[in-house]
């Protein structure tokens, strides 16, 4: 068994070595709070850089593995990167854990599961997962406009 020392030696090895990799500032890589890697994870998201936002997104995740916000947001990472199946079981384990949730709270988790269930042509579980969004924060955008992208796919594909 390693310890303490080494683990942490470890974990901050790995963080620079992250940090390297994602062209960012040592002394930002050598935070070791979940919540910062989430957020640098979602800049990066946003500024489209896919693969640097899922090793913020797992690095999250190695701090603070619990972390449904993350999980949900590695869901939408790697629903962008066509890992679809990955990315469902990612969203499933965020609502299963269901513990730190953003602003939109679980509907997160439910419209990105929606979003990786509907690119794996799962149409009808995936109108389930955007209705579910719905009963979790029923002012939630995406996922009104995610089920009617699903209801006129099914309604074209019934014709």
């Amino acid at each position: 068994m390693l310890s303490r020392g080494i683990k942490s030696l470890i974990m901050v090895t790995i963080t620079l070595l992250l940090g390297l990799l994602m062209g960012i500032s040592p002394v930002y890589a050598h935070v070791v709070d979940a919540t910062a890697w989430n957020n640098l994870g979602q800049q990066f998201f946003i500024l489209k850089r896919y693969p640097d936002a899922l090793l913020a997104y797992n690095h999250a995740l190695l701090l603070q593995p619990d972390y449904s916000l993350v999980l949900a947001n590695r869901c939408g990472v790697l629903s962008q990167l066509e890992e679809y199946s990955q990315a469902l079981a990612s969203c499933d384990l965020a609502l299963e854990i269901d513990s730190q949730w953003g602003t939109h709270g679980s509907a997160l988790g439910w419209d990105n599961r929606g979003d990786a269930l509907f690119n794996l042509k799962r149409y009808q579980e995936a109108l389930h997962s955007f209705e579910q969004a719905l009963v979790h924060n029923p002012d939630y955008e995406n996922a009104y406009r995610n089920r009617q992208i699903v209801l006129t796919w099914l309604e074209q594909t019934s014709n």
